[in-house]
């Protein structure tokens, strides 16, 4: 899957990759948008008890400001709190088993 968020979306294109993916988005979509807050929202519940030092609750809080600004549609803002979020939440999301979300803070942190 490939994730490309851009400016505050309206209508977007989306390209499917197979059965129930989420395919690569050209500009940032509001599907697109809507499953990437979603699985941050599953990471963010499961993560919580887990933010034990000043960093890491500082990285569960920039996780949560991507989920409200994936939720509310704005892909830039996603993009810059999940680089925010970093790679604490990174393995959060590989060990609790977010996909989406992994793939998402992959490429926002160049990984992927």
């Amino acid at each position: 899957m490939n994730y490309h968020f851009g400016d505050n979306v309206g209508q977007d294109k989306i390209t499917q990759y197979g059965p129930g993916s989420i395919g690569k988005v050209e500009t940032g979509s509001r599907e697109e948008l809507s499953a990437v807050a979603e699985a941050l929202r599953q990471l963010r519940q499961q993560a919580k008890p887990d933010a034990a030092s000043a960093d890491e609750v500082i990285s569960y809080g920039a996780l949560a400001e991507a989920e409200k600004a994936a939720a509310a549609g704005d892909g830039r803002a996603t993009e810059k709190a999940l680089k925010k979020a970093g790679t604490w939440a990174l393995n959060q999301a590989t060990v609790i088993g977010v996909p989406v979300a992994v793939e998402v803070l992959k490429r926002s942190l160049g990984l992927g």
